[in-house]
């Protein structure tokens, strides 16, 4: 149970795991301790009128290139508790590579005012990458540069804007 209680965990399943330990240690010693089993339906109630969790959302719009191919990337990825960091990249080839295009499922962090994040899942034609961003100081919007790591070498290079917002 020790594991979960990082801050980066969600708040409900802190919550969930804080209570199902309080219920596990009344059944394993034969107790029954009513003001723990109070405290835990207080919670439950209190977890359904909480209003909904509102997402930090980053959306990212530029180019990457590397020596012989470019691609305009859209991005949108989501920021959970902690910084961690889950979304999709698309992906449309440029100039002689036009016709590919594809997307990418990438998992990661946001620290600060860098991202840094691995591809999880491709299309057909594309390469699982590593990508390290950083966003220009800006509250909620401003320029990216950022390079990614390919078949070994750090070659990948990123452009462009990017934008943060909360969404239900």
């Amino acid at each position: 149970m020790r594991g979960f209680d990082k801050p980066h965990a969600p708040l409900l399943l802190r919550r969930l795991l804080k209570y199902a330990h309080a219920f596990r240690s009344v059944v394993m010693f034969n107790r029954v301790s009513t003001s723990k089993i109070r405290r835990a339906v207080t919670a439950f109630e209190d977890l359904e009128t909480e209003a909904p969790a509102r997402r930090r959302v980053l959306h990212l719009n530029g180019t990457w290139c590397k020596p012989r191919s470019e691609f305009q990337l859209i991005a949108r990825i989501e920021i959970g508790a902690g910084g961690a960091a889950r979304g999709v990249i698309h992906w449309q080839g440029l100039g002689h590579e036009h016709r590919l295009c594809g997307d990418e499922v990438v998992e990661g962090f946001l620290s600060e005012r860098s991202l840094d994040i691995e591809g999880l899942e491709i299309g057909p034609g594309l390469a699982r990458d590593h990508y390290r961003v950083t966003l220009a100081p800006g509250k909620l919007s401003g320029s990216f540069t950022g390079a990614s790591r390919a078949f070994g070498d750090w070659s990948g290079r990123m452009t462009g804007t990017y934008r943060f917002e909360e969404e239900k």
